[in-house]
């Protein structure tokens, strides 16, 4: 999977299975559980677009609770054996979205179609509180797909109003479920560099005189306190 960049839905469902440790056969708790990360949602979307200069932390915030309700979402429609590509190829294709041609960053489709609002945005208010009715609906017995369906569009609605990109929403939660629940696979921790905030001498070198990567002994100064190589 790409590390960046435009996401498909399928490979997410695909990759996001194994982190479901629910029984498969019940409903309510990942029901509940998308009802409980809406209201986050309401919490930290409000935040992230009214307070996002005093602190930008609201946005990563506010990106952890869509992704974690793409988690519920995506296990709601595992147990119905819905695609969850579907869910939201259905709630797009709607008179509030159109499709915009943009070339693709996925080799192998050269055109990719963007659904784009057509119609102003409502208000961020106005999108949360739909947002919290669609997710109501869901609650108390097995969803229906149309209630699924209501339920995507006004995530794309929310998502769109927060001023959020959908893919790092859902690569930020794949990210985060899959290094809860699963042991790390070597594709993902490239690129990784666990030290790189704290300074050249408080942490390891990428790469050693010989350019070949390595971990390079150190010594701790216990007078000074400081790491020296």
């Amino acid at each position: 999977m790409k590390k960046e960049g435009s996401l498909l839905l399928s490979d997410y469902a695909a990759e996001i299975a194994a982190t479901d440790v629910l029984n498969p056969n019940d409903f309510n708790p990942v029901l509940q559980g998308l009802y409980g990360e809406v209201g986050g949602i309401m919490a930290t979307a409000k935040k992230n677009v009214r307070e996002r200069t005093a602190y930008p932390g609201f946005k990563k915030a506010a990106e952890e609770e869509f992704g974690d309700t793409l988690w519920y979402l995506a296990a709601i429609c595992r147990r119905l054996q819905i695609p969850l590509e579907d869910i939201f190829v259905e709630a797009a294709n709607h008179g509030d979205f159109k499709n915009v041609g943009a070339a693709s960053d996925i080799t192998n489709g050269a055109l990719a179609y963007i659904a784009v609002p057509v119609t102003e945005t409502a208000s961020l208010d106005a999108t949360l509180v739909r947002l919290g009715q669609s997710a109501a609906a869901l609650l108390g017995c097995t969803p229906a797909r149309n209630d699924l369906i209501a339920f995507a569009r006004a995530y794309l609605d929310a998502i769109h109003a927060a001023e959020l990109a959908f893919s790092e929403v859902a690569r930020g939660n794949l990210r985060k479920a899959r290094g809860t629940f699963l042991e790390p696979q070597a594709d993902d921790l490239i690129g990784l560099d666990f030290d790189s905030e704290f300074g050249s001498k408080n942490s390891y070198p990428g790469t050693s005189k010989s350019g070949q990567s390595t971990r390079q002994w150190q010594e701790l100064s216990p007078m000074e306190g400081g790491i020296h190589r």
